[in-house]
C-alpha cells in the first residue's frame, strides 16, 4: 500500500549484489506519465495492499535470505549521511513465496531460452533516473538495468552525450558535471551534475559501468547521442 506518495522498496537476495526497486503507483489508472510522478509530487495513497510480482528464482531458505532496504536519495550536497536527504516512503504488508512445480520450472527454462521473442528495445537518456534518484555508485546503475534480465528486451540504447556534453570521461567533450554553473536552473540539474562529478572523483566511468551491466544481463548495448543537445 502507499501513504503520502508512492511506496518504494529496494529488494535483493542475500547472495546477489544488485537491488531491484519496487514502486507502487497508479500510473495506468490515473493516465499518468513518468514525469507526472517525478516532477508533480503525486501524493498517491491507498487503503489496501496490492501484490507485486518480483521474479522466479532458485531459493533455498537454509542458505539464502531476502534483503529489504528503504530507498534513500541524496539531495543535500556533501555528506550523504546528513539530515535533509530524502527517504522514499514504504508500506510493506507481507512477503509471499510460491513454489513452482517441476513442469513449471521446465516451462520457465524453455521460455527464457527462446530468442525469437526478444524483439523489444529500451532507451536510457542518462539523465532522468540519474538525477531524480541521484546515482552515487555502480550499484545504482546495475539497479536500473537489472529489471531487463530474462525478459523480451534484447537491446539497450544508452545516451553517451548531448551537444558538447558527455556522460563519460572524454578528451573531446565536457563531462556532464555542470560545475561551470554558479547556480542551477533546476534542482535536478544540480543532482545530475553531482552524480557525474562523484563518479569522476572516484575514477569511475558510468557509461562503461552501464555497458558491462547490460552485457551481464544479456542485452546488446548501443551508444546514443543527441546532436541538438537538448
Amino acid at each position: 500500500m502507499s501513504k503520502y506518495g508512492e511506496s518504494r522498496l529496494e529488494v535483493r537476495l542475500q547472495k546477489e549484489n544488485t537491488f531491484c526497486l519496487f514502486t507502487h503507483h497508479n500510473m495506468v489508472e490515473a493516465g499518468l506519465e513518468r514525469r507526472d510522478i517525478e516532477l508533480g509530487g503525486n501524493l498517491f495513497s491507498t487503503r489496501h495492499f496490492n501484490e507485486l510480482f518480483w521474479k522466479c528464482v532458485d531459493f533455498h531458505e537454509e542458505d539464502d535470505a531476502i534483503v529489504l532496504r528503504q530507498l534513500k536519495v541524496q539531495v543535500v550536497p556533501g555528506d550523504p549521511q546528513v539530515v535533509g536527504n530524502r527517504f522514499m516512503p514504504c508500506w510493506l504488508g507481507y512477503i509471499k513465496l510460491v513454489p513452482l512445480s517441476h513442469e513449471e520450472v521446465h516451462s520457465l527454462a524453455a521460455e527464457r531460452a527462446r530468442q525469437e521473442t526478444r524483439r523489444l528495445f529500451a532507451h536510457n537518456d542518462s539523465f532522468g533516473s540519474t538525477s531524480w534518484l541521484r546515482f552515487s555508485s555502480s550499484a545504482d546503475i546495475r539497479r536500473e538495468i537489472e529489471p531487463f534480465r530474462d525478459t523480451d528486451f534484447s537491446r539497450m540504447y544508452w545516451e553517451a552525450g548531448m551537444g558538447d556534453l558527455t556522460y563519460y570521461p572524454s578528451r573531446v567533450g565536457r563531462l556532464f558535471t555542470l560545475d561551470w554553473m554558479r547556480d542551477h536552473y533546476r534542482l535536478r540539474d544540480r543532482l545530475v551534475g553531482e552524480t557525474y562529478a562523484g563518479f569522476q572523483a572516484k575514477g569511475e566511468d558510468p557509461f562503461r559501468l552501464a555497458l558491462d551491466s547490460c552485457h551481464e544481463v544479456g542485452l546488446e548495448f548501443h551508444a546514443a547521442y543527441r546532436v541538438a543537445g537538448f
